[in-house]
């Protein structure tokens, strides 16, 4: 159903975000904004900022990946090796935002203590 409104966008966007917190990735993702937030208060610089947006960019697509793992199960629930490669690349790409993230987090941290 299509939204009627901004009200009703808003609403579907804040039941997402619901949606995306049960799951147990995007509350340890959760922390990673968290800690990005702590840095950028107490270490305000391009890197810590930087830390920050990759946090977020990591829970959006964490939504995504989430999204499509659902979307797949409801598909075909039984064991689907195309099935498989379409959940393994969405994971592939929160690896990808991960790594980047502790590389940056390693900056902001060479950054703090040189």
């Amino acid at each position: 159903m299509k939204n009627k409104n901004l009200l009703d966008a808003f609403k579907n966007s804040k039941n997402g975000l619901h949606e995306l917190f049960t799951e147990k990735a995007a509350k340890r993702e959760a922390w990673l904004v968290l800690l990005s937030i702590i840095t950028v208060y107490l270490y305000p610089n391009f890197y810590s900022i930087l830390l920050f947006v990759i946090s977020i960019l990591l829970l959006s697509f964490e939504a995504i990946n989430t999204s499509i793992e659902k979307l797949c199960d409801h598909i075909t629930p039984t064991v689907n090796n195309e099935i498989k490669k379409i959940k393994d690349l969405a994971a592939g790409a929160i690896l990808l935002l991960v790594m980047l993230y502790l590389i940056i987090f390693l900056l902001v941290i060479g950054k703090i203590f040189t």
